[in-house]
């Protein structure tokens, strides 16, 4: 669980928000995962992240590409949410969606309503953690990376660097 002790030794390395003010130069965006909400009261990242992004389930800019992130797992009205930003943002911007669950771990109903505000936007990849592998796979046409994890206590860790280009 990500609770203070975790949370303060992020803001060591990333500064209290977000914005790349600590130790590493790099903006960090959160997204929260099954295993940061152990239901100890005051031991959650959510007033954090909140505190942070505005939200539990924000979006954000880098250069030309936009970025939505979901609270652990979209549901419907975190669809809702993601229509009206998109709707905002244009279907020419390029989109990467981030969540904790692979979209096919969702409920069936919140993941055909996703694929249907998915359609027509340029969205390059969808990345997910909660499965502690890292992999690639593909959804109804869509491009799923899968992060891995930064921490598990005697396994093996991942982090995905992301290098996007103008190019094909």
């Amino acid at each position: 669980a990500a609770g203070t002790e975790d949370w303060d030794a992020l803001a060591a390395d990333y500064g209290r928000d977000g914005q790349g003010n600590g130790i590493v130069s790099l903006p960090v965006f959160e997204i929260r995962g099954n295993h940061d909400d152990n239901g100890t009261a005051g031991d959650t990242p959510e007033p954090q992240i909140e505190a942070r992004h505005g939200d539990l389930t924000y979006s954000w800019d880098v250069g030309p590409i936009h970025f939505a992130g979901f609270d652990i797992v979209p549901d419907a009205a975190a669809v809702a949410w993601l229509e009206t930003d998109l709707a905002a943002v244009g279907t020419d911007t390029p989109i990467i969606l981030m969540q904790h669950y692979d979209v096919t771990q969702i409920d069936s109903a919140v993941e055909a309503d996703l694929l249907d505000a998915l359609d027509g936007y340029n969205v390059l990849g969808i990345w997910h953690g909660h499965t502690h592998n890292s992999g690639y796979s593909t959804w109804n046409g869509y491009d799923i990376f899968n992060t891995g994890t930064t921490k598990v206590a005697g396994a093996e860790s991942f982090f995905h660097v992301v290098n996007i280009t103008n190019a094909n």
